[in-house]
């Protein structure tokens, strides 16, 4: 007797691909009809910029300023940190394993210096402002501060990628090995996802919104929709004590949505570590759609972005995530389970049961 448990991997896919594509394209005909009109419309709405400025002083614009992107740099190193004891205890090729760990180890530290130094960075402009490391003496601000701040960061990394390392000592042989996919998943999406970003970014040339509010671009004159190729633009040097001149014409898409939807890769932390509660499962589903969606918001709030920026760089990302996953983790099996004779998993055979013949 064939007895099947819930959906077929099939169906499961197929509805899984249905959905995302039905709220996808539904969300992008909103923000393309009417050369993006609704698109400007959201951002008209939610955005909290003083007339005239560039930087929005709403808390919750400034908090996922400063720290939206930082994920992947946690990542990045929580990444590194796994692959430290992966080398020190399951590579046999010596000295090449320790060799291999101490890098890993000093990646740690990079990535962590990357995550202080982008929040300091970001916190800097907003109380500071723009152009403060250039110590020309517009701001009270000397080379000796910089450096001070700089040598303060990378201290903190060191300390933290310690505790990391060290945190994770005690973690098996076989977890590790199995973590070790993960690692390799994740760093591969987030660099295909990055690179995208930055490829697509500077020859699109979208004017940010917090741009036409700096210019004082009242009636919006400068605002094209998503799919404009208006080229590499850079804002006038004039303006690069007021204003990220080198950025105020990289809108399109979204590099603090993407970084973000990094975390997307907790997903597969279920199925990497064999993980079967429901609740850890659902964590690790639900806690990077809605972080990826609060810096999503954030980042129209502050101008920075509009919808359609924010659905392209969060959705590249998740695609990313999804194919490295698909690849890496799964062997493809959402794609094998549409072939002729495949065994689907969900599908149990039970042995027929012979009725007593004295009944």
């Amino acid at each position: 007797m064939i007895q099947k448990k819930g959906l077929s991997l099939m169906a499961k896919t197929i509805i899984s691909v249905c959905c995302f594509l039905a709220v996808f394209v539904t969300m992008l005909i909103v923000v393309s009809v009417k050369n993006g009109a609704y698109d400007l419309a959201v951002s008209d709405i939610i955005v909290s910029l003083e007339p005239g400025a560039y930087l929005s002083h709403n808390a919750f614009a400034f908090f996922f300023e400063a720290c939206g992107e930082t994920p992947i740099y946690l990542l990045a190193g929580l990444s590194m940190a796994i692959l430290v004891w992966f080398f020190h205890k399951c590579c046999k090729f010596r000295p090449w394993n320790e060799i291999l760990a101490v890098v890993a180890g000093c990646l740690v530290i990079l990535a962590f210096w990357f995550y202080f130094k982008t929040i300091v960075g970001y916190v800097m402009d907003h109380v500071v402002g723009f152009g403060w490391k250039d110590c020309t003496g517009v701001y009270d601000i000397t080379k000796s501060d910089v450096l001070t701040l700089t040598l303060l960061e990378i201290a903190m990394a060191i300390v933290a990628a310690i505790c990391l390392v060290f945190a994770l000592k005690n973690v098996k042989e076989e977890t590790l090995k199995k973590l070790a996919k993960w690692v390799l998943a994740f760093v591969i999406a987030a660099a295909i996802g990055a690179a995208l970003i930055e490829i697509i970014k500077r020859p699109m040339g979208r004017m940010r919104y917090r741009t036409m509010n700096f210019l004082g671009d009242t009636e919006h004159t400068g605002f094209t929709a998503w799919y404009v190729k208006n080229g590499k633009r850079y804002g006038d040097d004039v303006y690069k004590y007021m204003a990220d001149t080198h950025d105020m014409y990289k809108s399109f898409p979204s590099g603090h949505t993407n970084a973000a939807g990094t975390t997307y890769a907790l997903m597969m932390l279920p199925a990497v570590l064999g993980i079967k509660k429901k609740g850890i499962k659902v964590i690790c589903w639900v806690a990077p759609i809605i972080y990826t969606g609060l810096v999503a918001v954030a980042r129209v709030v502050a101008g920075a972005h509009y919808f359609s920026d924010v659905l392209f760089g969060g959705t590249i990302s998740f695609l990313c995530e999804m194919f490295t996953y698909e690849a890496i983790i799964c062997k493809f099996k959402h794609f094998k389970c549409f072939k002729k004779g495949y065994v689907d998993p969900d599908v149990v055979e039970e042995e027929p049961q012979v009725e007593d013949a004295m009944a």
